[in-house]
């Protein structure tokens, strides 16, 4: 049995309804959704929005941790540095999700001159903080020294159209624009 609400029409809008041949005395009364699927729709609802492009943070948080980049020739490193490296690393598999960790472990790579796994932490640290200039200058800095200018410039042309109150930006396209001649 359907349940019926009794709605009544006010003024001009009434008479036309009736008028036209709608019955406004029985309309049927709405439908209601069970709390458990309106919750279900509501979650799926916010988890898609929350999960757009525009909030790094939350899907950085539904994106699985970034893998930490470690020297293929670690064997060969000095047992000190090698050490250190690997003391390093886990305190960043500690926290994967910490954009300080990631950077802090290129700075270790590019002090030593291991550009590559340098780039790759940097871009890592870029990834957990799109809105941090200082990681993404510091993988223009590492491009720049494993030897590709072009993508360095680009990398630097970027990160200057990107932050333009970043002033080490505009030295290190600066810089690179000289070295490239």
């Amino acid at each position: 049995a359907r349940e019926f609400v009794k709605i009544r029409p006010r003024g001009e809008v009434g008479r036309r309804n009736r008028a036209a041949g709608f019955n406004s005395e029985l309309a049927p009364a709405p439908q209601s959704r069970s709390p458990i699927r309106t919750s279900v729709i509501a979650t799926a609802v916010a988890l898609v929005l929350l999960a757009a492009p525009g909030v790094p943070f939350v899907s950085s948080i539904l994106r699985p941790p970034p893998e930490i980049p470690t020297p293929s020739n670690l064997d060969k490193l000095e047992p000190q540095l090698r050490a250190y490296i690997l003391e390093k690393a886990q305190w960043v598999r500690e926290s994967p999700r910490e954009m300080h960790r990631h950077a802090t472990l290129g700075i270790v790579y590019a002090a030593n001159s291991l550009w590559p796994e340098a780039r790759a932490a940097f871009t890592n640290a870029a990834r957990l903080n799109p809105r941090e200039p200082l990681a993404l200058m510091f993988i223009g800095v590492a491009t720049f020294e494993l030897g590709d200018i072009p993508d360095a410039t680009r990398l630097f042309r970027q990160l200057t159209a990107r932050f333009p109150d970043f002033a080490p930006g505009f030295y290190r396209l600066g810089e690179t624009l000289l070295r490239a001649g």
